[in-house]
């Protein structure tokens, strides 16, 4: 295929988890049960995250943390 007639592409890489889930969160309708699901599974995974954060975090890492970041668990 020519360069002339090759498809307009935007991105050349697929979208990475983070992309897809915030647009996954900006597809939601505005109906209140899809927002209150959506934040009940964010309230959920909140503490799975920050755990991994700790199992895998060095001490710089910590270090580096902004200081309003750093609240008791």
């Amino acid at each position: 295929m020519s360069a002339a007639r090759r498809p307009f592409r935007l991105f050349a890489a697929t979208p990475s988890p983070m992309v897809r889930l915030g647009n996954s969160v900006l597809a939601l309708d505005s109906q209140q049960t899809d927002v209150a699901d959506a934040v009940r599974v964010r309230d959920a995974l909140d503490p799975l995250l920050v755990q991994d954060a700790l199992w895998h975090g060095s001490p710089a890492d910590f270090a580096e943390m902004p200081s309003s970041s750093r609240r008791p668990i």
